[in-house]
């Protein structure tokens, strides 16, 4: 992207990113923060309009934390931390999904912005949601059998957000805005082809134009953590999950096993887990009572049973 016509493009995505930020800033602020380049590029943007919080999630010696604090120094900006035990993660995590209609993986990816939430100074939020399915920051976007479609993933966020973010936003009184989602930053990395924003380390464009904005390079440039790992949420909910089951699947080809395990990881990963010898699934299930294990049981059986038919029929 060093050429004239990819220098044209960062400083148009990156004024878009700009403005949008300037346009959620509307009021003093807390930003939901990792440390990453999203929520440090809305907080360096969206302090030099109004005041702003950090607030950063996480059980003791979570990656969030020290990455976190690391960004707040360069950046020069005040951080709080909010570190919480892994049993009152699991608590909180019950409470969460006792509040919202959520899949398993929704509520460990989910918890950090809901105690954010909870916990925040100020009414407005502010977060990065968007910039991973815009600019492709998801590992699974550059395995070998993936086929990423990120409009679609773009398209799926939006219309998930008002069933989640902003719910929760709304349950503690809080209003949220993703600057990412704004439909200037989406025009603007749609100047981007898809294979250039997904490229290994994933979300170039977007590192790009946030070093052009003044973002550090330790920041701009750093590896992409999910919230559910980065926070220590998932270790948490996993390490409570005392109920197990085994199944051995045995599928009528490798090819149909392989799109069984394909379709089921995502909607299952921290719950269930999966080897494949050839024609047949080794399944691995947890949960913290009978009760669960027997709805993620029923749950993942239904998504395998369907992708079963699915790959038997192509």
């Amino acid at each position: 992207m060093g050429d004239k016509v990819g220098d044209v493009r960062i400083a148009q995505l990156a004024s878009a990113i700009e403005t949008a930020v300037a346009a959620a800033a509307s009021g003093p602020a807390t930003v939901a923060f990792s440390g990453g380049v999203d929520s440090s590029l809305v907080a360096m943007l969206a302090s030099r309009h109004d005041e702003i919080e950090l607030l950063v999630v996480g059980t003791p010696g979570a990656h969030d934390l020290g990455a976190a604090e690391e960004s707040a120094a360069l950046l020069n900006l005040n951080i709080r931390r909010l570190k919480i035990s892994p049993a009152q993660m699991v608590a909180v995590s019950q409470e969460l999904a006792a509040t919202l209609t959520l899949s398993r993986q929704e509520v460990e990816f989910m918890l950090p912005f809901w105690l954010v939430a909870r916990e925040a100074t100020h009414p407005l939020l502010l977060c990065g949601q968007g910039a991973d399915e815009l600019f492709g920051g998801y590992d699974r976007f550059r395995r070998s059998a993936a086929a990423p479609d990120l409009a679609a993933e773009v398209a799926q966020l939006q219309a998930r957000l008002p069933q989640r973010e902003e719910v929760i936003a709304r349950h503690f009184d809080r209003e949220v805005a993703c600057p990412f989602l704004d439909a200037r930053v989406v025009a603007a990395a749609d100047a981007f082809p898809q294979v250039e924003r997904i490229l290994a380390p994933g979300k170039g464009p977007l590192r790009a134009a946030a070093a052009a904005l003044g973002l550090p390079a330790v920041i701009a440039q750093r590896p992409k953590k999910a919230a559910q790992y980065g926070s220590g949420a998932q270790k948490a909910i996993r390490g409570a999950q005392q109920q197990r089951l085994g199944l051995t699947l045995r599928f009528p080809s490798a090819a149909v096993a392989a799109a069984v395990a394909v379709a089921t990881g995502p909607d299952n990963a921290g719950w269930v887990t999966l080897e494949r010898d050839g024609a047949t699934l080794e399944v691995r299930i947890v949960a913290a009572s009978v009760g669960s294990l027997r709805e993620a049981a029923e749950d993942f059986m239904a998504c395998a049973a369907l992708a079963a038919r699915v790959a038997e029929k192509d």
